[in-house]
């Protein structure tokens, strides 16, 4: 029922917890090297394997098998190889620490994991999983996202690395409380604020971070975001569904960043570079609202106050 290693379990092929046979509630414990080529959990009924210890597993795949699950409980679970995992959920409020000495590896579907996730090095693919704890990405680190939804952050999200494109156009679905940016969004990495289908959410933006890989920044119907300190969004299109409050803070975009939606930004805005947009009409607070210099030399920047009305 127990698997303490203290020493080295080496480069078998396969190792399996509970192949059918064994009990459904496992545990893994030790200060040991886990160097299996593949671990498994679960190839038969449901299994939960525990951790009595933080363990470091350095393997090439963690595979997770259908209704199965790793309760870190309020430990950490690190992965230093290149595993690729597949499927089941990760449960518990401790940490899983992804800090890869080689490859890339792969947070599969459908994999829910519950604690926290941090990215600490390396380069961390998600095409899909739902992090319901927060999620770090560390400087030096990158999060790479493929397919329609990359990864969904239900806890606070800080990016202090990289956020970019492995494969196609994928997205961040943030539902969490915090997006905090003070890295770099780049690639084509869409990021969309709210639920869509409801409920209302109270989100936060915050970070020193660039967006300028960034084709839209969507904050939807169900959201309403607050500014937690300046932002500056260099992206393609901020698309506002719902409401933005910047509070005492500001939001700065440059004027050749499109403005779409039929939501509202309230508060303190600034528009810069606006010797590149000569003549076009310039969104405050929402697309209907506009300032225009149809003649003579316009200012490098203006800063407006939206008031709710």
């Amino acid at each position: 029922q127990t698997f303490t290693n203290n020493g080295t379990v080496g480069n078998i092929d396969f190792m399996t917890f509970n192949d059918g046979n064994g009990p459904p509630v496992q545990f893994v414990q030790g200060i040991g090297t886990w160097l299996p080529t593949n671990i498994q959990v679960g190839a038969g009924p449901s299994t939960t394997l525990n951790l009595g210890t933080n363990v470091n597993f350095t393997t090439n795949q963690l595979i997770t098998a259908s209704g199965a699950a790793i309760d870190v409980g309020n430990l950490t679970l690190t992965m230093s190889g290149p595993t690729n995992i597949f499927r089941g959920m990760i449960k518990g409020t401790g940490l899983v620490k992804m800090q890869p000495a080689s490859g890339t590896p792969n947070l599969g579907i459908p994999l829910t994991i519950d604690p926290a996730v941090r990215i600490v090095s390396g380069t961390v693919k998600s095409g899909g999983a739902t992090i319901k704890g927060n999620l770090t990405v560390d400087a030096g680190a990158t999060l790479s996202l493929l397919n329609f939804t990359g990864i969904t952050a239900n806890g606070d999200l800080l990016n202090n690395g990289t956020i970019n494109v492995f494969s196609g156009n994928p997205s961040i679905a943030f539902n969490g409380n915090t997006f905090t940016n003070n890295g770099s969004i780049t690639g084509g990495v869409y990021v969309n604020f709210g639920t869509f289908f409801g409920p209302n959410l109270a989100q936060n933006l915050a970070g020193t971070g660039t967006w300028s890989g960034n084709p839209r920044l969507l904050v939807d119907a169900f959201s309403t975001t607050t500014l937690q300190s300046d932002v500056t969004y260099n992206g393609g299109n901020l698309f506002v569904a719902g409401r933005v409050n910047t509070g005492p803070f500001t939001l700065s975009l440059p004027c050749t960043v499109l403005w779409s939606g039929a939501g509202e930004v309230v508060g303190n805005l600034r528009r810069t570079n606006l010797a590149a947009c000569p003549g076009v009409p310039i969104a405050f607070g929402n697309p209907y609202t506009t300032i225009q210099f149809t003649s003579g030399t316009a200012p490098s920047e203006i800063s407006v106050q939206v008031l709710s009305g």
